[in-house]
Parts: structure tokens; sequence; C-alpha cells
């Protein structure tokens, strides 16, 4: 019997390095650990919402309670963080990064779910927390999103590679202090083996996201 390994699955998740975020990008490499939020923090406001019975919502209600999520992409092979959307909204406009990495407990693998969009909400669609916390308006499409599911608070992950946006020096940039060089640094120091790209201008060229469809 030959017996093949399933491949692994790597995702990226796009951060900003300002302010706070900045703090838990270092705690991140040190620790190798990645933060779960509560679902009730995340920027959508129709997080979690649902239609049902009574008795179905109290179930579902009770099930939420204490769930944490992982937004993120799945990486085809290959393929660098292009979604131009996703450096914006969550990347400071290109100035903060991108993460590759996977994940390193087998029951985190597991705990991966598609999200799926939708264009309207029907009554006892879903008969699970998982199918409530993985499904939003089609508005969100753009984010192709994936999310971890769980009530772990830091998640163990392994970082693969770290790509820094192409603005990165924007805000910062005198000879060789810039900002680039400082993240290379300090990634270098923290996490040695972890690859280091800096995304460009032509990286994007090709590349869009349509939202358009179903």
């Amino acid at each position: 019997m030959i017996l093949f390994d399933t491949p692994m699955k790597h995702y990226f998740k796009y951060k900003s390095l300002k302010g706070d975020s900045f703090k838990y990008f270092v705690k991140m490499l040190v620790e190798s650990k990645m933060y779960a939020s509560d679902f009730k923090k995340l920027n959508d406001p129709m997080e979690g919402a649902f239609l049902s019975d009574e008795e179905s919502r109290n179930y579902l209600q009770s099930q939420k309670n204490g769930m944490k999520i992982i937004s993120m992409m799945e990486k085809k092979a290959g393929e660098i963080p292009y979604n131009m959307l996703m450096w914006s909204h969550y990347s400071d406009e290109h100035r903060g990064c991108c993460l590759e990495f996977h994940f390193q407990d087998e029951e985190d693998k597991e705990r991966v779910h598609q999200v799926k969009y939708v264009k309207e909400l029907k009554p006892n669609d879903v008969n699970s927390v998982e199918g409530v916390l993985s499904r939003k308006f089609i508005d969100w499409k753009y984010e192709q999103e994936v999310r971890h599911l769980g009530f772990q608070e830091l998640v163990p992950i392994i970082i693969d590679k770290i790509f820094l946006g192409m603005r990165i020096d924007d805000i910062y940039n005198e000879g060789d202090c810039t900002n680039e060089n400082f993240y290379r640094e300090l990634i270098a120091r923290l996490c040695p083996n972890v690859e280091i790209v800096k995304m460009h201008a032509e990286d994007f060229e090709g590349h869009h996201i349509d939202t358009l469809k179903e």
C-alpha cells in the first residue's frame, strides 16, 4: 500500500505594524503563537448573526460564547499575497506586512473552515456554531476568508515567510535607517529561519478579485 502525505496548508495573515499591532507582532515572533480574537470584536457588525427557532437559537447562542477566531486566507500553490484590498484595509495601506504561516498542531489544522458568502440569511439554514461563524454577507467576498475556530486565545503557529508592504518606508526613511532594514534585522534576530520578502507594485499586476459573482 502506498501512502500519500496530505499537502501542508499554508495561510496568509495581513497585519498592521502601527501602534499596539507592533507589540503583538513582536510577541508573535517571540512566542510563535497567533492571537485569536473574540468574534464580537471583529469589524463586521453582523458577525455571528443567524435566523432560527427559539430552541436552536438558545443552543447556538450558548455555543458562541467564548468562541475565538483567526481570520486568514488560504495560500494556493506558488501564490504570493497579491490581494490589493487586504493590504489596504488590514496592513495599514501597504505599510504593514503579511505573514505566511501554517499551524503547528494537528488539532488546529482541523479547526479551519471555509467562509461561505451569502446574499441573505435564511431561517434554520445552519445547525452548528461553526456554520454560524463561518458565514458572512457577500459584501466581504473580496477577503476570500478561511477561519480557525476554537477557544484558545493564543494558537501555536510556524511562520514561513513575512512579506513587507511596498510602502513600508513611507513613514520613515533616512539613509540606511529605513523601516525595511529595521524589520529585516528584527525578524532575522527573532526568527532567523523566516524568509523575508518585500512587495513591489509589479507583484499586483494582472491580479484582481471578482466580488460581483456569488
